[in-house]
């Protein structure tokens, strides 16, 4: 993680800078982010090599990719985690949000029967009952 997160983290702000177009963002994070953790590994691999680790100099890419896969897992929980979180909060802060949208929606249904109100043509009959109470509605 302290090596694939930084990547990820920096990745994430420079992409929209990087790519050309809203529709590639996640085409260029992920070529983006092959290419440094490919150079990532290599460099790894070489450094080993270079102080002397003869055959670690070829295990070290392999057990970083293997911990960046873990550190992917290691996030999609965590994110996965916070989503759960968040909608619990969202949850039990949501009946003051819900009131809010009764009023709007009332407030809302008053204005548009005072505009067909305003524009009914003579003799046309209403197709719908404005006296609805709000014991009908479905929540």
């Amino acid at each position: 993680a302290p090596v694939h997160l930084p990547v990820a983290f920096c990745l994430g702000l420079s992409s929209r800078i990087i790519a050309p177009r809203e529709d590639v963002v996640a085409t260029t994070k992920f070529l983006l982010g092959v290419l440094t953790l490919l150079g990532l590994y290599l460099a790894s691999g070489i450094i080993t090599w270079y102080i002397g680790g003869g055959y670690w100099s070829f295990i070290v890419p392999l057990l970083a990719a293997l911990s960046g896969w873990g550190t992917l897992k290691l996030a999609e929980r965590g994110r996965a985690l916070w989503k759960t979180l968040w909608l619990g909060v969202c949850y039990l802060t949501a009946r003051r949000s819900l009131e809010d949208l009764r009023q709007s929606r009332t407030s809302l249904r008053a204005a548009v029967l005072k505009l067909v109100d305003a524009n009914l043509p003579d003799g046309m009959e209403r197709l719908f009952n404005p006296s609805l109470s709000d014991e009908k509605k479905i929540y």
